[in-house]
């Protein structure tokens, strides 16, 4: 969203519901998490901005938020639940920094484009 223009950005409404098609399985995620990043990387490397890149940190970096989200935006049950599911969010943030690095290198050549 930083990217769109102020008159383009979505307004907050709380009637209106988004549906995200989740993997159900830690393989299904761990992919499509790494075709995300590859997705990223190829964007990343598109900027040209003749500075030195380094996306597997840039994505690798949000593994610090997680846990402050999950602290201020939590409580009870959900965010015990939150707490013990951070090692697959760490796994699926390793696949998504891995393919933000290729991406960055070689470009999206991702066949499987959702």
């Amino acid at each position: 969203m930083a990217r769109l223009p102020e008159a383009l950005r979505p307004v907050w409404e709380p009637r209106v519901l988004t549906v995200h098609r989740n993997e159900m399985s830690l393989s299904g995620l761990l992919a499509d998490q790494y075709r995300r990043g590859r997705r990223y990387g190829a964007y990343l490397r598109s900027l040209d901005t003749g500075k030195p890149m380094r996306p597997f940190r840039k994505v690798f970096r949000d593994r610090r938020n997680v846990g402050k989200l999950i602290k201020e935006g939590l409580s009870g049950k959900d965010r015990t639940f939150a707490r013990l599911s951070l090692p697959i969010v760490w796994l699926a943030l390793f696949a998504k920094s891995l393919g933000a690095s290729a991406g960055a290198r070689h470009g999206d050549t991702t066949e499987d484009r959702r």
